[in-house]
Formats: structure tokens, C-alpha cells, sequence
């Protein structure tokens, strides 16, 4: 191994031009499913109220994660069959249509039929996202790689930013930053 290679990669190198494609797309594939539980969690009283179906209310988000959950775990499936740009492709897909089934759903049946759609979407998205981060950045990248993509789950799901481990203030991350590592 060279000189040049024991160096881990800097963030400035990740994010150049050269790589900015391979460091966003996994991460943004990871931030749109967990970014979407918090968007859904306070749409749907607005939801329930326009199209009923109270007592669906909790089935709303359980739909959601149990597809989320399947389709992570069909991850390696989907990149033996169709590749990384294929499984990417139909991932973007399937959650895009389940967004735009959930937007025009007529009734509350519907619209959880929606949410498991658009859960397959985010389960390959955030499945992909941790499957192929160390393939598509280079070797160099060590642990820096996995570790954004864990601090955009985190970040996204963390109502505070240092308990996310994501705090610039001492250059190493908030209180409990070294879980994130």
C-alpha cells in the first residue's frame, strides 16, 4: 500500500467535483425515507381530517415502516438483479410514485396502500444508500463515508444537531458524536 493511501480522504476531496455524484446520491437516498416518517407524522392529522378514517390512523405510519423494513431487507436482492444504477432507478421510482399516489388519494384505504408503496421505495433507498457507499467512494474514504450517511439518518430523525452528533462547535461532534463514529 502507498503513502498516498494510508491518508484517509478529506471531506473537501468527497464533495469535489469528482465525487460529489457517489457522496450525494447514497445519502440523499438515506435522508429522503427518514426525512419523509417526520413529514408524514405531521401531515397526517390534516390528512385524517380531510379524508376520514380515524381509526386508520396508526396504520398510516406501521404500513409505512413494515415496507421500509422489507424492502432494506431485499437490498442485496435487488443489486444481484439489477445493479446499482437499476436498483437506484427503481427505487427513486417506487418512492416517487407512492409520494404522488399518497398526494391524490381520495380516501384513507388508499392512502395507506400509498404508504406502503412509497415505504418499498425508502427501504431500497436507505438499504442501498449503506450497501454501496464504500464501493462508490474511493478506498481512501475509510470510515468517513458510512459515517455521513449515519449522521444524515441521525440529523434527520434528531431534533437537536449535537445529539445527532453533528455540531461543528468542537470539530469532533456534540455529546454523544462518538456513537455516530
Amino acid at each position: 500500500m502507498s503513502r498516498a493511501q494510508d491518508v484517509p480522504a478529506t471531506w473537501r476531496e468527497l464533495l469535489g467535483r469528482e465525487h460529489l455524484g457517489a457522496a450525494v446520491v447514497p445519502a440523499g437516498g438515506v435522508l429522503a425515507g427518514a426525512i419523509n416518517i417526520y413529514l408524514a407524522a405531521g401531515l397526517l392529522p390534516t390528512a385524517v381530517a380531510e379524508l376520514g378514517g380515524a381509526s386508520f390512523y396508526a396504520w398510516n405510519m406501521t404500513v409505512y415502516l413494515v415496507a421500509m423494513v422489507i424492502a432494506t431487507m431485499l437490498t442485496a436482492r435487488s443489486l444481484s438483479a439489477w445493479g446499482t444504477v437499476g436498483s437506484y432507478l427503481s427505487g427513486f421510482a417506487t418512492f416517487t410514485a407512492g409520494s404522488l399516489a399518497c398526494a391524490v388519494s381520495p380516501a384513507m384505504a388508499v392512502l395507506l396502500v400509498s404508504r406502503g408503496v412509497q415505504g418499498l421505495g425508502a427501504g431500497l433507498l436507505s438499504g442501498l444508500g449503506f450497501a454501496v457507499v464504500r464501493s462508490a467512494l474511493p478506498a481512501r474514504s475509510g470510515r468517513a463515508a458510512p459515517r455521513s450517511c449515519r449522521r444524515c439518518t441521525a440529523s434527520a430523525t434528531s431534533p437537536d444537531r449535537r445529539s445527532a452528533g453533528c455540531s461543528r462547535s468542537s470539530g469532533r461532534g456534540g455529546r454523544r458524536s462518538r456513537r455516530w463514529r
